[in-house]
């Protein structure tokens, strides 16, 4: 599955420590970055449209140290060369329902004031699939 957390190399790091026969202790570092996927999608919305890129990852601009994941470089930063693959995803609205909880008297503005209940409510669309060409697709 996809996923935002999922579509960017994560930068991980690690300890590794070494307790010898004489109780000497030894300790070594590493930072890495880890690269879960080979082929990263980005996407922007165009009205009705969601524009998608599908491209390999270029390793080159992924150094420890320098790249900062989805909180600093984005995707189209590292994508390389445009891949053509088959792309589905599944599309849902999401919306908030108001409905009247209440009411109450405001001294202040001399009137009745109505409060509001929002309730938060998805509804699957459908799945859609499209093949990109040249690592570009539109749904």
């Amino acid at each position: 599955e996809y996923t935002r957390d999922s579509a960017y190399p994560l930068n991980a790091y690690a300890r590794f420590e070494l307790k010898g026969v004489e109780n000497e202790y030894q300790s070594g570092e590493a930072m890495f970055v880890a690269v879960t996927r080979d082929i990263l999608l980005s996407t922007e919305q165009d009205g009705n449209n969601i524009n998608i890129k599908t491209a390999t990852v270029d390793m080159d601009k992924i150094e420890p140290g320098t790249y900062y994941g989805r909180y600093g470089t984005s995707v189209e930063e590292i994508m390389k060369d445009p891949v053509d693959i088959s792309v589905t995803a599944e599309i849902e609205r999401n919306y908030y329902v108001k409905t009247e909880k209440s009411s109450y008297y405001d001294f202040l503005q001399k009137k009745e004031v109505k409060t509001y209940e929002y309730d938060y409510r998805t509804e699957n669309v459908g799945t859609f699939t499209v093949n990109t060409a040249g690592g570009a697709g539109t749904f």
